[in-house]
């Protein structure tokens, strides 16, 4: 099957640009490369790719010869018939790269066999190593390899053209890690669990490593403390992964990291936790003026340095943690923070905990002392966890070029500037006070994600940005039906109404409603009983989760005439709910 599709797009493909003397040869030239690729889909599509860049007679006989070459070898090195030759056309796939997509081919195998890797993430890590100028021209690298079927596309995003998560088959990243220690671009180093064995991929590296990453299923400190040993200084990048286990004495592994690699520019704990204990950062962070790119996300509970306010060239900090931040962290972050002029993407702690100490901090006015000032920030792209209580609030239309903002309101607003690049927001609001949130989504027209976990009784559609493409509501409390206002939203494809969103009996969608909208999910409707949908509504779903709304009565009527849905999902429903899926949703 993979075959024969392959045969019939690259004919047709030779139909519309060759010169229809060389169609013949074209066709013979294909046949010959396809055998080479042992029926793997994975090799067909790498050369589907390859070819697809190749439109005279000549450039497919050099393409034909190179393969030939590249099999040649692979059938001397491998054993296993069934892999014969296919990883020489993997190989010719990463010779044919435009020099420029080639670092971000080998900067992938940093990551652990079959992950998902986050896109945004990836695309700013290419951005601190300087493979690329800025985020755009990252995602436009990734597409331009996923199009050669060197990686796959996992999660899509809502927003039309984007991935959202990506991943490679692990052929493509063997190549890729490969590749990498050929050209001494990047070392793995994967620690096994058993205590007392060896790493299973390569030894602690004593030469000159410009990039490592450490797979770690024990003890990360004690792993890694040899490493400090090579004092060279040529370490750009480390990422960590971890095996969510307490990180012990993290002090004794950061002060000699700090020290000894100052070059680095993009530092990565992922998946570490350390000990409940409160811990200083050491001073030597300050090193490290080249940094781009620090996630410390893992780490429970820290405070930062004073001498942070040197990294002036970090593009990216990652806070974010498991734990609540104390009031001891908010002042350390807040004597650091406003120096950090070149930061874009800004990932802050959750709220102060509520603890006896902090409930005295707001009350003898201390956590206002030590609100952070986030207004010299110009740069900045992204903000989460901005909390009303901790930071201030008018500083916010400051940031002239904030595209994602994730925030908690716990206080009245006064009067709101918007940030006029906003596209995705997220609104937490405490209280049962709704003029605030009427009066902040009224300014942001221009969104398209919207998450809003507040009370708000009913929906207005001049509040609502006509540009929304997916909207999750959660403890909304609405009275009114909230389909007839979200219906009109010409370019919603993702709906999400979560827990306790709507208080209402009956729920309706309206006729040729939702025109773009495929996915909807809908959970914990306590007081939904009946929901109809009309013709023409709904026409473009294609996945549908009901979650443990109890009291809906029946499955849809209306839902068995669209024909594009896909996956339906049904959860913690009635008898009666199950029965009428098995009556109504089956015929489909």
């Amino acid at each position: 099957m993979t075959n024969n599709f392959f045969l019939f797009t690259f004919f047709f493909f030779i139909s519309l640009f060759a010169d229809p003397s060389d169609y013949e040869e074209m066709k013979k030239l294909g046949k010959a490369m396809l055998k080479h690729c042992g029926g793997l889909p994975l090799a067909v599509v790498v050369l589907g790719g390859l070819l697809s860049a190749k439109r005279t007679l000549d450039e497919w006989v050099t393409l034909h010869e190179n393969v030939k070459e590249l099999i040649n070898k692979g059938e001397e090195s491998i054993g296993e018939q069934e892999y014969k030759g296919v990883l020489g056309v993997l190989g010719l796939s990463y010779d044919e790269l435009p020099y420029q997509l080639k670092p971000c081919f080998l900067h992938l195998a940093n990551f652990p066999e079959d992950s998902e890797i986050n896109v945004k993430e990836l695309c700013r890590l290419w951005t601190a190593e300087g493979f690329v100028l800025n985020e755009n021209e990252a995602h436009k690298c990734l597409m331009a390899l996923v199009h050669r079927g060197m990686v796959q596309v996992g999660k899509r995003s809502s927003i039309v053209g984007r991935i959202k998560t990506c991943r490679m088959h692990d052929l493509m990243r063997d190549l890729s890690l490969e590749k990498a220690r050929n050209e001494n671009f990047l070392s793995l180093i994967n620690f096994p669990e058993a205590e007392g064995s060896s790493p299973s991929t390569q030894v602690m590296p004593t030469g000159k490593v410009r990039r490592l990453a450490v797979h770690s299923n024990g003890n990360i400190v004690s792993e890694l403390l040899p490493l400090t040993n090579n004092r060279d200084g040529c370490l750009r990048s480390l990422i960590c992964f971890g095996p969510r286990q307490p990180l012990h004495n993290p002090r004794d592994l950061f002060k000699p990291l700090f020290n000894c690699f100052y070059m680095l520019r993009v530092l990565k704990f992922e998946n570490i936790s350390e000990h409940s204990r409160r811990i200083l950062l050491p001073k030597e962070i300050g090193r490290l003026i080249h940094l781009r790119f620090l996630s410390l996300r893992s780490l429970s509970e820290f405070r930062l340095p004073s001498s942070m306010a040197n990294l002036r060239c970090l593009q990216t900090l990652d806070l974010r943690r498991n734990r609540s931040m104390s009031i001891m962290v908010l002042y350390s972050i807040n004597i650091v923070i406003s120096k950090l002029d070149r930061l874009r993407h800004l990932y802050l702690p959750p709220l102060l905990v509520d603890t006896l100490l902090s409930q005295l901090s707001v009350q003898l006015g201390y956590v206002k002392q030590f609100q952070l000032r986030l207004g010299s920030l110009k740069s900045l792209e992204t903000l989460v966890n901005f909390h009303t209580r901790y930071c201030k609030f008018d500083e916010l239309s400051q940031l002239t070029k904030l595209t994602k903002l994730s925030i908690t309101i716990e206080e009245d607003l006064g009067e709101i500037k918007p940030a006029s690049n906003l596209q995705s927001l997220k609104l937490i609001k405490y209280g049962d006070r709704s003029e605030d949130i009427v009066s902040f989504l009224s300014s942001y027209l221009r969104i398209q994600k919207l998450t809003l976990r507040a009370k708000l009784v009913s929906l207005q559609e001049n509040i609502l940005s006509p540009n929304l493409v997916k909207v999750t509501l959660r403890d909304t409390r609405l009275d009114v039906d909230p389909m007839p206002i979200l219906g009109k939203l010409s370019k919603l494809r993702i709906l999400a109404l979560s827990v306790e969103s709507y208080d209402g009996k009956e729920m309706v969608c309206c006729k040729d409603s939702f025109p773009q909208l495929e996915s909807l999910s809908i959970q914990s409707l306590s007081n939904l009983e009946d929901w109809r949908v009309e013709e023409g509504a709904l026409s473009k779903l294609c996945h549908l989760t009901i979650l443990y709304c109890k009291k809906l009565k029946s499955y849809p009527h209306g839902l068995k005439t669209i024909t594009t849905l896909k996956e339906i999902e049904i959860i913690g429903m009635s008898e009666g709910f199950k029965t009428s899926f098995d009556l109504e949703g089956r015929r489909r």
